[in-house]
């Protein structure tokens, strides 16, 4: 009986460390998963940004054109 006793104890505690660096493992890939989140979050503003300027000046281009076209009739 104190054999299986320190068996279990002895399974218990590896048991233990197993779930602690399962744990650490965890909490390490949440932070990674908000660093990358907060990553893509930044990348789409740029992406948005970047399509809003794209915009104005595609819109300052067609300005100027019609302006041209009055010019030259």
């Amino acid at each position: 009986m104190a054999e299986s006793h320190r068996r279990l104890q002895t399974e218990n505690a590896k048991i233990r460390r197993e779930l602690s660096d399962a744990t650490r493992r965890v909490r390490s890939l949440d932070g990674e998963l908000l660093t990358a989140n907060q990553r893509r979050q930044d990348a789409c503003k740029r992406i948005d940004e970047l399509i809003a300027h794209l915009d104005q000046l595609d819109q300052q281009l067609e300005e100027r054109a019609v302006s041209d076209a009055k010019e030259d009739s």
